[in-house]
């Protein structure tokens, strides 16, 4: 599993490319989007910090983005960390 760790920028590249061709996908146009997902625990750890939640709770939270098609079809998804910059994560990691 390191190995394959090591290379996953590389592996999911391929994989994105083969199923793009498999499925003639046509992704001159990508949609972003974020949203969080909170969890009840008592205390935050380094990923999951606490932040007002949608619910309108103080609980801990991660910030899941996705990024698709524009048929809707999904081509790359990250989780960041609670207290990320919702607005401009897509300049941490353009790939």
């Amino acid at each position: 599993m390191d190995l394959f760790y090591d290379h996953m920028p590389e592996v999911e590249e391929q994989i994105f490319f083969q199923i793009a061709d498999l499925l003639n996908l046509e992704v001159d146009l990508t949609f972003y989007d974020t949203t969080t997902a909170s969890f009840s625990i008592d205390y935050e750890d380094p990923f999951r910090a606490f932040d007002h939640s949608k619910e309108g709770t103080w609980s801990p939270e991660v910030v899941v983005a996705l990024a698709g098609t524009r048929e809707g079809l999904p081509v790359r998804s990250w989780v960041f960390p609670g207290k990320h910059n919702r607005c401009c994560n897509h300049q941490k990691d353009k790939r």
